[in-house]
């Protein structure tokens, strides 16, 4: 067992070998930091400096004038793994440095005498900077998460946006070719034409008002024109329309509609004997139209322009024309029980005796002065009709 001299003695020994021990601790230091910065920077400016593959395989003239940060970028891309782990060493040689060789460095200043002192100062300070560290960690690795949120937010915006752009490239695409299908010479296409065209409205609603208008341009155009008062009737007009017509105008009849969509303009078109049983035509343009003979049972005519239209032997069964303009209409001997005309427009109407037309239907318009009842109904000779 050692005695009290010789203890004092030792002590007094490691004390006047402090200052050395000292020395020797830093001098170590240093060449650890050396040790792990070199190679990390010799690998940094590798990966900065050495040309990529593709620079390799395309030096031509235009490449050697690219910018020196933009090449350096691309060097970069194309070594984006070797990046990542190359940030990894350096990260965990920071944390290294900064855990276990800074805190002798900064206990160094002021001097601690005693070894036991100083290695507890030594450990208050590594915990104090692994702490600091925790805490820039979480920092960052919020910030990380943040960025890769917004990246994620972009990226999902972008898709939502290259989707939208495609797939209305590919309604434009099949709208042409519908249209393009309506011109055609043979009926079985123009047919294929307009029910492509229905079915385009349903997988876009957007597109419904202008496919509507293609439409009834469609019917107005293959429609024998409208006879009126005073002219001779264009020759050889069907009894009824013709098979690609008659499709136009029940997929405009059936559609369901939709925000902002326009009235449809049908006037001056000769529906003689067509089916729009149950069709949704309200508001529609039918001024100047010959429904004459067309089944327009359970119909919805609310709000429809019907000036100077011709209804002679029309079925209007339950059909609703409700605030409808019938001025100057003909309605001949169509068959209207049932059918509504509250707040309508009858000024001027033309009605043959034998109508089922009642005192109720024409009390319940907004305006029914003017009525023509005549014994028949010849739209050449209404002229001479009677009136109420």
């Amino acid at each position: 067992m050692p005695t009290v001299g010789q203890s004092m003695h030792r002590s007094r020994q490691s004390e006047r070998l402090g200052p050395i021990a000292r020395h020797t601790v830093c001098v170590k230091t240093f060449w650890v930091a050396v040790g792990w910065v070199v190679p990390l920077a010799v690998v940094g400016s590798a990966l900065v400096l050495v040309p990529g593959s593709s620079e390799k395989n395309t030096a031509s003239s235009a490449e050697k004038a690219t910018a020196w940060h933009e090449r350096v970028g691309r060097r970069l891309q194309e070594r984006h793994p070797l990046v990542l782990t190359y940030l990894g060493f350096v990260a965990v040689a920071v944390m290294v440095l900064v855990v276990w060789v800074l805190p002798a460095v900064l206990t160094e200043h002021p001097h601690i005498p005693k070894s036991v002192d100083r290695h507890q100062a030594i450990s208050a300070t590594r915990t104090g900077l692994a702490l600091v560290l925790t805490a820039l960690g979480a920092v960052g690795g919020l910030a990380f998460t943040a960025r890769t949120y917004r990246l994620g937010q972009e990226n999902l915006r972008l898709s939502h946006e290259t989707y939208r752009l495609s797939r209305e490239g590919h309604v434009t695409d099949r709208y042409s070719k519908a249209v393009e299908l309506l011109g055609a010479g043979k009926i079985e296409v123009r047919l294929g034409g307009i029910y492509a065209l229905e079915r385009l409205m349903g997988d876009s609603p957007a597109d419904q008002p202008t496919i509507l208008e293609t439409l009834a341009a469609f019917v107005r155009e293959h429609a024998p024109p409208a006879p009126r008062a005073g002219r001779r009737a264009p020759p050889a007009v069907p009894d009824r329309p013709v098979e690609d017509v008659q499709a136009a105008l029940s997929v405009l009849g059936r559609r369901h509609p939709v925000q902002d969509e326009r009235p449809i303009d049908l006037s001056g078109s000769n529906l003689f004997g067509g089916r729009l049983a149950g069709a949704g035509l309200a508001g529609a343009d039918l001024s100047d139209t010959v429904l004459a003979g067309v089944d327009l049972t359970e119909a919805t005519l609310t709000g429809a322009d019907l000036t100077r239209a011709v209804f002679a032997g029309a079925d209007l069964r339950l059909a609703k024309l409700d605030g409808a303009y019938l001025t100057d209409a003909i309605l001949g001997s169509a068959d209207v029980t049932g059918a509504t005309f509250n707040d309508a427009v009858l000024f001027g109407v033309t009605v043959t005796r034998s109508s089922p037309l009642s005192e109720e239907q024409i009390a319940s318009a907004r305006e029914s002065g003017g009525i023509k009842w005549v014994d028949r109904c010849d739209p050449a000779a209404v002229g001479s009709s009677s009136e109420q």
